[in-house]
């Protein structure tokens, strides 16, 4: 590792970053970089904390995944971020309970078309080397599971990056949820990941095709407003990827769900959806990265 002041200074912000092993979380491999991928990463830390990175986002609804991967241009599409786009979103309402009783194909592509007869964004990504390229749908069984064995380290996880205490009613209904759907009996998971995706690409979600092996090494948590961080940017600042998620738009984003799901419109439900889009997107961190990749809240 570098010993340059810069260097020493910046792996001591790291240092002092909060990672998913202070949680006994994490059993995945994404971010258990070398020590010269987080001395780069560390140089930008104090700019991506000051909201140095952070572009004026178009709306508040979240369309594109998590995946810090690019396209095979180096591009990625506009929009804000929740972990497997629109069928993370279904996956949420499903946790909610919110979901009429279709498997999780049916229901992704049940939510992605009424989302998109309404005017809202819907995307969905693939990869170049696997058959379901994005690892948040991929993994929901376990995503799922992990909520249903492991739901109050999750939720001090969420505490932790300022989402207000869940309810006791609220975290039980979540477990149960989690739970029952994560039964095999349940028959909400299908076998065939890929198919979920399919689904949702043939209701109208916008795909895209990312490239290469998962190289991120922070997972930013952007609670700024109508805002989105310029992952681009930061890949070619540092040479690296990031995960974001952008959690702002969860109040706005469960709004709109409610109205789609078999939920009563009440304020109660309304927080229960925000909620299980926070326990979504944290659960799919745990299961996908290493106990050493680090958190940012901005």
């Amino acid at each position: 590792m570098s010993d340059t002041p810069g260097s020493q200074s910046g792996t001591g912000i790291l240092a002092n970053m909060p990672r998913l092993q202070d949680l006994h979380l994490g059993s995945g491999s994404i971010g258990e970089g070398s020590d010269q991928d987080l001395v780069r990463l560390s140089d930008e830390i104090e700019a991506i904390k000051s909201g140095a990175y952070n572009i004026a986002s178009e709306g508040f609804f979240p369309s594109v995944c998590i995946d810090g991967r690019l396209n095979q241009d180096d591009t990625r599409l506009r929009g804000l971020m929740t972990a497997g786009a629109t069928v993370g979103l279904a996956h949420a309402v499903a946790l909610a309970g919110g979901f009429s009783g279709a498997d999780e194909c049916e229901f992704a592509g049940i939510l992605t078309d009424h989302l998109y007869e309404h005017g809202y964004p819907v995307g969905a990504h693939g990869d170049d080397h696997s058959e379901c390229g994005c690892g948040a749908v991929k993994a929901a069984p376990q995503v799922f599971e992990l909520i249903a064995n492991d739901i109050d380290r999750l939720i001090q996880a969420a505490e932790a990056l300022g989402v207000p205490a869940f309810s006791d009613d609220d975290r039980q209904a979540l477990q149960h949820n989690a739970s029952a759907l994560s039964r095999p009996d349940a028959g909400f998971f299908v076998s065939d990941r890929s198919a979920v995706l399919e689904t949702a690409v043939d209701a109208g979600a916008e795909f895209e095709q990312l490239v290469g092996d998962h190289r991120e090494e922070l997972i930013i948590w952007n609670t700024r407003p109508q805002t989105h961080v310029d992952t681009l940017k930061i890949h070619e600042q540092v040479h690296l990827d990031v995960f974001v998620v952008d959690a702002w738009v969860f109040g706005p984003t469960s709004e709109v769900l409610l109205e789609m799901s078999d939920l009563p419109h009440e304020a109660a439900k309304l927080t229960l959806i925000t909620e299980a889009l926070v326990l979504y997107n944290i659960a799919t961190a745990c299961t996908l990265c290493s106990p050493e990749i680090r958190i940012l809240a901005i």
